[in-house]
């Protein structure tokens, strides 16, 4: 029951930020600024609720926790390959720049896993690692780096 009424509060913030009701006919200007909202996921405790928002050609990772408005966490980063919830506190994102970083539920940008190639896929394994997709010039392998920054991924 208490998931029940958290998810309705979170979708009720969504609904908040959604654009006010068309008062005019669809333009091409307005499907070009339209917007979809794609890939839910409950935080490990299921305290929040993640999902990729993109608008006008840029996607940015939005959390909600039912308890305020929903916030734009990648908004220094953008997503371009998926994320994956680390815990309450933190998610790891591949970036639009190619990047494997950690974002703050809250928001802000707290450490650059990778730099190297376009990375996607990130998957946290409870001994704090991130397994990964990453595409370099012309190929593509499995990753392995971190949690916390130290070593350089391991292919």
């Amino acid at each position: 029951m208490v998931a029940r009424a958290q998810t309705a509060r979170i979708l009720e913030a969504r609904r908040e930020v959604a654009s006010p009701p068309m008062s005019a006919p669809i333009s091409p200007t307005m499907i070009a600024r339209s917007g979809s909202v794609a890939d839910p996921r409950w935080s490990p405790a299921g305290s929040a609720l993640a999902w990729v928002e993109t608008t006008g050609g840029r996607a940015d990772l939005v959390v909600a926790d039912g308890d305020g408005p929903p916030v734009v966490v990648s908004a220094d980063c953008g997503i371009g390959g998926g994320f994956a919830w680390v815990s309450d506190e933190e998610i790891v994102v591949g970036a639009a720049d190619g990047r494997l970083v950690v974002v703050h539920a809250d928001g802000g940008l707290l450490r650059i896993l990778t730099r190297d190639g376009r990375a996607f896929g990130p998957a946290v394994s409870s001994r704090g690692e991130v397994a990964f997709s990453v595409e370099r010039d012309d190929a593509c392998d499995l990753a392995v780096v971190p949690l916390d920054g130290s070593a350089w991924p391991v292919r």
